[in-house]
């Protein structure tokens, strides 16, 4: 049966919820219960030697709502972050939380970006918008995203009296909740920079730190950075998809630009997906 696919040149203007953050700072958010997720997500960010100093720069790459440009914000005084977040109706939702947070050095982009500047549809999920993405091809199977939906409910905070009752629902009709998800999905059309074509454009100096997690798209991400710009990165902290030894590769990049110490980690959620953590500084 082929799936059916919607094109939305004009996505309607998106609902927003209002959740509270485990540290009580309040946020708009898509989905409660997505929100809550992401909040407690954003910790696997912070592991290995991934800190940031007073007037870091951050690169948030699929930055979703804004959380982990949140929480980098939060940690020192004087840390700038750009946020990029190409799903149109995610990015409404992060510009409202830049609005509300009142944080003068968020800088919010709708852009996604890759290894070279232009434009591209990305596949964006209405049921689910942390797994929207340039390369779709990574959720068509029901069975593995319905392991990626089963690994994200396991980060679902204990919170609501009805927790037990939801993840047991959600494990035993993952598959099913996937094939809803991979159904209503729809196409936009969204502008492409590369890395080193913002930091020309915005005149950044350099990237502090440098986070990636945009579904399947990371290892280009990786190729926008041109050779002379690799000096300007500090760490990088990037979830990979072991596509084709794609964690190999991205690793012996790294290392190819004087990224040393670098750690690799199998995310536990995802214990039946090629789903890694690689953190990366400088010695």
């Amino acid at each position: 049966m082929q799936l059916r696919m919607r094109r939305a040149a004009a996505p309607a203007r998106p609902r927003r919820a209002m959740v509270t953050l485990r540290d009580g700072r309040r946020a708009f958010c898509l989905k409660k219960t997505e929100a809550l997720v992401l909040d407690h997500q954003v910790d696997s960010y912070w592991l290995h030697g991934i800190e940031v100093a007073p007037g870091d720069i951050v690169f948030d790459v699929g930055a979703n709502i804004g959380l982990f440009s949140l929480r980098a914000l939060c940690r020192q005084r004087g840390v700038c972050v750009y946020a990029f977040e190409p799903n149109a109706k995610t990015f409404e939702v992060l510009q409202a939380n830049q609005t509300l947070w009142a944080q003068p050095c968020l800088r919010a982009f709708p852009w996604a970006l890759s290894d070279e500047d232009g434009q591209a549809h990305i596949t964006a999920y209405r049921h689910s918008s942390t797994i929207s993405t340039l390369t779709p091809e990574i959720h068509e199977n029901a069975k593995l995203l319905g392991a990626s939906i089963r690994g994200i409910m396991k980060r679902t905070p204990r919170i609501y009296w009805w927790d037990q009752v939801f993840r047991w629902f959600f494990r035993l009709f993952s598959n099913a909740v996937a094939r809803r998800v991979e159904r209503d999905k729809v196409e936009q059309l969204c502008e492409l920079r590369t890395i080193s074509t913002v930091l020309r454009e915005q005149g950044i100096p350099r990237i502090d730190l440098l986070k990636v997690d945009c579904e399947g798209a990371e290892l280009k991400v990786l190729q926008g950075i041109a050779l002379d710009d690799w000096a300007k990165v500090g760490k990088v902290v990037v979830e990979v998809h072991d596509i084709e030894g794609r964690v190999e590769t991205i690793k012996a990049m790294l290392q190819r630009h004087g990224l040393r110490q670098i750690v690799v980690e199998k995310e536990p959620e995802f214990e039946t997906l090629p789903i890694y953590m690689l953190y990366a500084r400088r010695p």
